[in-house]
């Protein structure tokens, strides 16, 4: 069953996207979070997956209780869609976010984080990337046989769900599969709006193209009917001649 099966009420009503309590984050937080999430849609954008910032996640059907939002999660698999209140996985089709990414702050324990990284590997998230921007350090984790296995003695990985390339060995450097960096918001806007015109442009050019063949179809269908008629005329002259000569020669 699909999440589009319930009305918005009833989705919010079995599955809220809010608990009511307000919470802030610091612009440099929020801004990193909105960067990982809006470079990881672009990357993504040709394949079936759904990324998100700060969205409720209910692995369980029925149980509002067991939720978490991710700072940015990936659910490979998954069709996107911008106006998503929450992930339901039971609506989903069953499946789990593929790749999550905690952003560490100011109010961040230790035991936090371990309790955070001990959930995402209980309900079965395969990569999960603690990042600490500030300090210029990731710490990443796959899961191998139902259990977390840190990466250790690193300072590069590539994202095996997305190909993603993290580089933290002087400072956070992200690319794309290309080996393209990771863009602000505003260079992706301008990136996309230029691909938008080329495919507008190649779209002109296609029907263009598809005038032009049906043009020139027609005008061979003319000159085929023109050449049928010429040949009519032809066999008739030939068969009159023929007949002259006939009533000649007796």
């Amino acid at each position: 069953m699909k999440q589009a099966l319930l009305d918005q009420d009833e989705l919010e009503r079995l599955y809220p996207s809010t608990d009511g309590v307000e919470m802030g984050e610091s612009n440099q937080h929020y801004d990193f979070m909105t960067f990982l999430c809006e470079n990881f849609r672009h990357v993504l954008t040709k394949q079936t997956a759904s990324v998100h910032a700060n969205l409720y996640w209910y692995p369980l059907e029925g149980q509002s209780h067991i939720r978490r939002a991710p700072d940015v999660m990936v659910i490979m698999g998954c069709e996107f869609r911008a106006n998503r209140s929450s992930y339901a996985q039971a609506l989903e089709g069953g499946v789990p976010a593929t790749v999550v990414m905690e952003i560490l702050s100011r109010s961040n324990t230790e035991g936090t984080m371990e309790e955070r990284r001990e959930w995402y590997e209980k309900y079965g998230v395969s990569e999960y990337y603690q990042i600490d921007d500030i300090g210029g350090h990731i710490t990443v984790w796959l899961l191998v046989d139902g259990s977390f296995v840190e990466q250790v003695g690193i300072t590069s990985f590539t994202s095996p769900a997305t190909g993603v390339h993290f580089d933290w060995t002087d400072g956070i450097q992200i690319t794309t599969p290309s080996g393209k960096p990771f863009q602000t918001a505003l260079e992706i806007r301008h990136e996309r709006d230029k691909a938008a015109r080329e495919a507008r442009k190649q779209e002109k050019r296609a029907n263009k193209a598809e005038q032009e063949l049906e043009e020139t179809e027609q005008e061979l269908e003319e000159a085929k009917q023109r050449a049928e008629i010429a040949q009519k005329r032809a066999d008739e002259l030939q068969r009159l001649l023929d007949e002259l000569r006939r009533n000649q020669d007796s």
